[in-house]
């Protein structure tokens, strides 16, 4: 979005103003919840073209440059905050396409998450995991 900075200089002391690694401010609310960088954050099936995705001119932290070409077509998956597959419903199945190997505990909090997911869908609960 464009022409903020008025909006964002008058919001700026009810905002608590962070830097990233690049010196860009960040802006968030003074009372919203910041868990410690050691907390990993929980997976979520994100539908296509989120605005996590997409509505940021770098991606950098949530998905690698060479998988962001993949998120034309599909949804993608986050674990630990990052894209790390994309997933479908086909013939009635939660598909989850990786990107690489996820460790055990990290496929059962997939599955978990799956699961919920395919029951809101109206599906079977059952969650496919195949490498892409």
């Amino acid at each position: 979005m464009t022409r903020l900075r008025e909006v964002f200089e008058a919001l700026r002391p009810r905002l608590r103003v962070f830097r990233d690694d690049s010196g860009v401010e960040l802006f968030d609310l003074p009372d919203a919840p910041r868990p410690g960088a050691d907390v990993p954050a929980p997976v979520r099936f994100l539908p296509g073209f989120d605005n996590v995705l997409f509505g940021h001119a770098d991606r950098s932290r949530i998905v690698a440059a060479e998988r962001r070409p993949y998120l034309v077509a599909d949804a993608a998956l986050t674990v630990d905050g990052m894209v790390r597959g994309l997933w479908k419903i086909r013939a009635g199945v939660l598909e989850v396409r990786l990107f690489a190997p996820l460790s055990a505990a990290e496929r059962a909090e997939v599955c978990r998450e799956g699961a919920e997911l395919s029951r809101l869908a109206g599906v079977d609960p059952a969650v496919r995991l195949v490498r892409l």
